[in-house]
């Protein structure tokens, strides 16, 4: 009825989408289940939705959604379980029956078995206002097909978009960005594009702007801007972004005839002078006397408070305070004197949640992997790596060398951080994981080796790199980080191979062993300086206690309550397991990174007797 009345009143016209659209064809279709299981747009979902019925072609035109011009939306795809498909999508923004190389969604691309993607795209203003056809298309093993082409394997859908024009739409398009800084001012400029998303003219109405939700700016645009067109706005009230810390910044537009609200906002972030800086002393410390160093904190600063016994080593003596029960303030300042700050923190490998296992083959990549943020390194920035079946991470073009060098070198691959570089061969063992955890702007990007296997060798390799949002820092955390006798590299290297930070040259280009260890490569921008609050707590108590029972029966091992989390021998990471199988049993109980115990317990599993009474 919406689109019906536009049309009415503005003398457009509505073409439905009619039979004479061709049909692609397949040899074999979803027969050996190359199909899409899964497409959502807007408000339309169709997941899970199988083969169809073999022939690779399904009309789903009676499932639709509504889409406005000049709005951006995105696209989201599940690819079949089972197999590597290419994808491309259209939408016949001309209603012309023809899905034409330029009214594609997004670039023709391989999505792996059992992956999903998600893609933007935007309705152009040109397009024409009613009732279209959206086809979502893939074929095995290539991505060199049209709209209609004869395949082998693959599947086909076509689904109704209901196109509408907007008479009067404006919104705020782009947040000119605030790049982060050491010394952002109380006076920063904000600067913001305005879109006429709409037909008519505009002029007279409101832009606003809130930092972190905090009062409203509120001033008018006095136009006037055409329909289609982009244009620059300057509040003439400054911001205060002053004070150290992340500022998200939103901005909108106000207009009593608007007729689509959902293009009027736009947010970004900008951060001053959050570094990610420490004073090496947990929130919350176990305490058991004598006095304490920090640890994790970038050297060369200085400590201060009640119980710092030693301003250059940070040496603490909690019995100043009071000891066990009570609390003090610790400050620490810093000033950078090179690109990174590489330091020992506590090991505290990343419990994984729903990782993407990668599958990788042995001398394998996979590229453009996307971080779901930027990322700075080496003064470049980045949202995208590539994982290397070799122990490494990069920045660049995906690489599968296995031909080790010492740090640096400008001998491919560059702009790389390596967890173990050396010759892996995951086909003969182990998995590489990676997930992003968290929300903006403090997301983490985690990839994970475990127990990856050297090449022609039993000896393996887990670990973990995790990149971090904002603060820009790199943590390698070695699990088990075994030799095979050949040479290996742990570090980071830049862009060209002319600088690298390594933590120890025990670890660069030799055969190394490391167990639970983790270090940080701090990204030294700014002069910074925190203040934290330490408590002290005794150390937390843990024990789960051997047993045995009869099979069939299940033995519950219990961790205790209160811990931040948990992390078994069998990757659980609850404080109660299920025990049905005989063996050793472990836990450590984390009250918190760096305070934490474990304790272990044999458990064995007792055959049922057999009795034989006799006749």
């Amino acid at each position: 009825m919406k689109a019906s009345l536009f049309c009415i009143l503005f003398g457009c016209s509505i073409t439905i989408a009619s039979a004479q659209y061709c049909i692609p064809t397949y040899t074999n279709g979803t027969t050996d289940d190359d199909y899409i299981d899964g497409v959502e747009v807007n408000t339309l979902s169709n997941l899970d939705n199988g083969a169809g019925d073999g022939s690779g072609y399904t009309d789903y035109t009676d499932l639709s959604t509504t889409l406005y011009l000049g709005t951006a939306y995105s696209i989201h795809i599940v690819n079949t379980p089972d197999y590597t498909e290419g994808y491309r999508a259209w939408i016949d923004y001309n209603q012309d029956e023809i899905f034409a190389d330029d009214e594609q969604l997004f670039e023709a691309l391989a999505v792996e078995g059992g992956d999903e993607v998600t893609l933007p795209f935007t309705v152009p203003l040109g397009a024409v206002v009613g009732e279209t056809r959206l086809r979502v298309r893939c074929a095995y093993n290539t991505v060199a097909f049209d709209d209609c082409s004869l395949e082998t394997y693959g599947e086909a859908e076509d689904y109704t978009i209901v196109i509408l024009g907007l008479s009067d739409d404006i919104g705020v398009l782009a947040i000119e960005p605030i790049s982060n800084d050491c010394d952002l001012s109380d006076s920063e400029t904000i600067q913001v594009q305005i879109k006429n998303y709409g037909l008519s003219e505009v002029a007279d109405f409101m832009v606003k702007y809130q930092i972190n939700g905090g009062a409203t700016v509120a001033e008018t645009f006095a136009g006037p801007i055409s329909g289609g067109a982009v244009a620059d706005f300057t509040f003439s009230t400054t911001a205060d972004l002053s004070l150290d810390g992340t500022y998200n910044i939103t901005s909108w537009t106000e207009f009593v005839s608007d007729e689509y609200n959902g293009n009027d906002t736009t947010n970004i972030f900008t951060v001053n002078t959050e570094l990610g800086l420490t004073t090496g002393f947990p929130a919350t410390l176990c305490y058991a006397g004598g006095t304490v160093f920090p640890f994790g904190a970038p050297p060369g600063g200085n400590w201060s408070g009640p119980a710092i016994i030693n301003a250059e080593t940070g040496e603490m003596d909690p019995m100043l305070v009071g000891g066990v029960g009570s609390e003090t303030v610790v400050s620490y300042s810093y000033i950078p004197t090179d690109d990174y700050a590489v330091f020992e923190i506590p090991y505290s490998k990343k419990p994984l949640f729903d990782p993407t296992d990668l599958g990788l083959g042995d001398d394998d990549f996979v590229d453009n992997v996307d971080l779901g943020f930027d990322f700075e390194f080496f003064g470049n920035i980045y949202n995208e790596i590539f994982i290397s079946s070799n122990g490494l991470i990069g920045f660049l073009e995906g690489n599968d060398s296995y031909t080790v060098t010492a740090f640096p070198s400008t001998t491919d691959p560059d702009n790389i951080v390596a967890l173990c570089w050396t010759d892996l061969n995951p086909t003969a063992g182990g998995d590489i994981y990676y997930e992003m955890q968290g929300a903006a702007p403090y997301r983490k990007f985690i990839v994970e080796f475990e127990e990856v296997p050297h090449y022609l060798s039993d000896a393996t390799v887990s670990g973990q790199i995790v990149l971090y949002e904002t603060y820009n820092m790199i943590d390698i955390i070695s699990t088990d980080v075994q030799t095979d006798g050949g040479d290996a590299t742990q570090g980071i290297e830049n862009i060209n191979g002319s600088a690298a930070f390594v933590a120890f040259e025990d670890y660069n280009y030799s055969a190394f062993e490391l167990s639970n260890t983790s270090w940080r490569y701090y990204a030294t921008t700014c002069v910074g300086s925190v203040t934290d609050t330490i408590k002290f707590i005794d150390a937390p108590l843990v024990t789960i206690a051997d047993s045995s029972a009869c099979i069939g029966a299940n033995i519950t091992l219990d961790a205790g309550a209160g811990a931040e989390y948990y992390i078994w021998n069998t990757s659980d990471t609850t404080q109660t397991i299920e025990v049905t199988t005989s063996g050793t049993y472990s836990v450590t109980y984390f009250s918190n990174e760096t305070c934490f115990v474990s304790d272990s317990a044999v458990i064995t599993i007792y055959a049922l007797p057999a009795i034989d009474l006799g006749d």
